[in-house]
């Protein structure tokens, strides 16, 4: 039997997974990239520094705001955009 040329990918999961980004980004919800806030807050210990890259002027992630923020005084200034209504609302309905 021919054996194979690739490689094994160790510990894929050991790194920031695609819905682990996203619930980070945009806010713990369960089962969606962390099952416990404990989870959350520890994925956002361990992956800050990755995150951080990609912060813009005014666009932070959501778990910074959830952790980081409080520490530091920060409040926003703005409301959530449009679109997290329609998310929260179970009618569906934008006001």
């Amino acid at each position: 039997m021919a054996g194979t040329k690739r490689t094994p990918l160790r510990g894929r999961h050991r790194g920031l997974t695609w819905s682990m980004r996203l619930s980070l980004q945009c806010g713990f919800e369960p089962g969606r990239g962390f099952d416990t806030p404990e989870e959350y807050e520890a994925g956002w210990e361990r992956f800050r520094a990755q995150l951080a890259e990609g912060f813009n002027w005014g666009k932070r992630p959501q778990a910074w705001w959830d952790f980081d923020a409080p520490e530091l005084g920060a409040q926003r200034t703005h409301r959530r955009p449009s679109y997290w209504v329609a998310f929260e609302d179970p009618s569906g309905i934008l006001q």
